[in-house]
């Protein structure tokens, strides 16, 4: 018979509190393993959640969150995304810059206008315009026309365009240029310029009053920041025959 004495007894429940503690220590790290990985599984579905919509892109600026389900020759139809099992809504493909879908691709309609009725104001090719640009013959911009300049793409190339041609534009004496504006109704005319393939800025210049919108439009290369100034340029040239004097 094997006999223990306070020694060993002492020694026994040192080793079972050891043994104690250690199986602890392991459920607890465990369990702060399995609560890490449920988290970041979670934070990686809020993820996907987020970004698994269609944004709708109008002319004006404006985003819209959606499911796109249909793309027409002349419209589109979409569902709003917070309501995916509600009615469809439909947008003429002549009011869309662009669709970025789930997936990460893209449609861009810019070049897209409204079907006319008449052609009793047609888009016609102006002698003063380089061959990229087109203009509404009866287009006319007052200086006292309150304008909405919006910029889209990189954002330092975006920044600086918008300054420019901002600059340029007061330059020229006209009294009401806004940007980062909210209020559709407080502008008449509308600049837009956005990236048109890699080297290139599309403008475009929408006028309010009239049914069919742009009248105005003209693509210019570029290769760096520098040659931006000269993209700036050349659009105030195109534009200076319609410049009320």
């Amino acid at each position: 018979m094997v006999q223990y004495s306070s020694s060993n007894r002492v020694m026994d429940a040192k080793d079972r509190l050891k043994n104690g503690a250690s199986l602890k220590n392991k459920m607890s790290m465990g369990n702060i393993k399995k609560k890490t990985f449920l988290f970041f599984v979670t934070l990686c579905f809020i993820t996907v959640s987020t970004f698994a919509q269609d944004v709708i892109t109008l002319k004006n600026g404006d985003d819209i969150q959606s499911l796109v389900q249909e793309i027409g020759e002349v419209e589109i139809k979409y569902k709003k995304f917070e309501n995916p099992n509600g009615p469809n809504y439909t947008l003429k493909k002549s009011d869309i810059f662009m669709i970025r879908y789930t997936n990460g691709s893209k449609d861009v309609f810019a070049n897209i206008a409204e079907p006319k009725e008449t052609d009793n104001e047609p888009i016609v090719e102006q002698s003063a315009l380089n061959n990229n640009s087109s203009a509404n013959a009866n287009f006319i911009l007052k200086k006292n026309d309150k304008i909405a300049v919006r910029v889209y793409g990189l954002r330092l190339a975006k920044k600086n365009m918008k300054k420019s041609l901002e600059k340029k534009l007061r330059e020229l004496g006209f009294c009401c240029i806004y940007s980062n504006i909210k209020n559709e109704n407080v502008t008449s005319m509308d600049i837009v310029v956005h990236p048109d393939g890699a080297s290139s800025f599309r403008f475009g210049i929408f006028d309010k009053s009239l049914k069919e919108g742009e009248v105005f439009a003209a693509s210019y290369r570029w290769s760096t920041m520098f040659t931006l100034n000269k993209v700036v340029d050349n659009f105030i040239k195109d534009i200076s025959p319609f410049i009320e004097r």
